[in-house]
């Protein structure tokens, strides 16, 4: 999965978790960029994208991710690694 198509696939994620379908996300968008990102939707998008791609997140990634570009190269770590 390239991450083009894992952006999509959060982008969607977190369009259903915070109720929209428009939202637009880029690497360099954070929480603060979209509407009903508040700390219980993040919690709610984690739990859905670690159902989605197949992989965990411990606490301390969690406290990590500051942007979806964090998010996607995290993603797209453990996926690689789950696959390996």
């Amino acid at each position: 999965m390239t991450k083009a198509e894992i952006l999509k696939t959060v982008e969607t994620i977190v369009g259903e978790v915070v109720d929209t379908d428009d939202v637009s996300l880029t690497p360099e968008s954070t929480a603060e960029d979209v509407p009903g990102w508040d700390s219980a939707a993040h919690v709610n998008i984690l739990i859905a994208v670690e159902a989605k791609f197949g992989i965990r997140f411990d606490a301390s990634e969690i406290s990590e991710i500051s942007s979806v570009g964090m998010l996607l190269d995290m993603i797209e770590s453990k996926a690689a690694t789950r696959a390996a």
